[in-house]
């Protein structure tokens, strides 16, 4: 164990060390240019590297949104998740697509964006493929595609990336008091980025409406009958929207049961009327 309490010594190494040394203490300029010469390198190879601070994860996996109008209903966005379905596993290379309809898919990746519930127009897809270079491959091709396929639709297909989670790449925020110049101006602006090369989809917050159906009550015929307007409502509340009428257990989770008419006649104006 000399060695190591000695230290290692090679007699040519050591003499080849001694030499540089004192090439450099004869001649300071060359040592300083040898110096310079790493970091003069790594500036100019720094233009090679990509400009994303946090860049895409290296997976055979990627993310997919799809959100229809508002007032499109669950049944309809399950027929066009399928068909979704379907043509992106006719594209080589990919191995599985799980959706996930009216609500974000579970976490599987540790930034993904959650909290869309009971929302009947959106589902989120998980996408496997064979390899991160497919993966990377299709994402413009299934993008490009889907946009054909769903016009009225919003469809966003993204990679895996690193940092924290966000909503959109590009966010721009508009404060006010008047909520109608509000929502002009985020149509304005979303018409202006629509405009611009490379910008996928454009939305914002507050021009996404429910349709809506109000209902002129006659208050001489209503007092005859009995009837508030509020009791109009909640009747009408209760019939279109339904009643919890009890519950029933399954497995650990207890579930409630709602009671209402069905999706025809909720659907049907004139039924509607009817009940009034």
């Amino acid at each position: 164990m000399r060695w190591f309490n000695e230290g290692f010594s090679w007699g040519w190494l050591t003499q080849k060390y001694r030499w540089s040394l004192h090439q450099l203490f004869k001649y300071p300029i060359l040592g300083i240019l040898l110096a310079l010469c790493l970091p003069i390198i790594g500036f100019m190879q720094a233009g090679t590297l990509q400009e994303q601070f946090f860049p895409t994860a290296d997976r055979d996996q990627f993310n997919l949104e799809l959100e229809f109008p508002a007032s499109t209903a669950l049944a309809q966005t399950r027929s066009q998740v399928l068909e979704a379905r379907q043509l992106i596993l006719e594209h080589e290379g990919v191995k599985n697509v799980q959706w996930f309809i009216g609500e974000s898919a579970p976490r599987f990746y540790y930034n993904l964006v959650e909290g869309r519930k009971n929302e009947p127009n959106y589902a989120q897809a998980l996408v496997e493929t064979e390899s991160p270079e497919i993966s990377r491959a299709l994402i413009p091709v299934i993008q490009k595609e889907l946009d054909k396929v769903y016009p009225n639709a919003r469809v966003l297909v993204r990679p895996l990336e690193q940092g924290p989670p966000v909503d959109a790449p590009v966010e721009l925020r508009i404060y006010g008091s008047d909520l109608d110049i509000l929502s002009d101006l985020g149509q304005k602006f979303r018409q202006e980025l629509s405009q611009v090369s490379h910008v996928t989809h454009t939305r914002d917050s507050l021009s996404e409406n429910l349709a809506k159906l109000g209902l002129q009550i006659d208050e001489e015929k209503s007092r005859l009958t009995q009837f508030s307007n509020a009791n109009i409502a909640n009747q009408l509340n209760s019939t279109l929207e339904g009643v919890t009428g009890g519950t029933i257990v399954e497995s650990s989770e207890e579930l409630p049961v709602r009671v209402r008419v069905n999706g025809l006649q909720r659907g049907d104006l004139d039924n509607i009327r009817s009940l009034i």
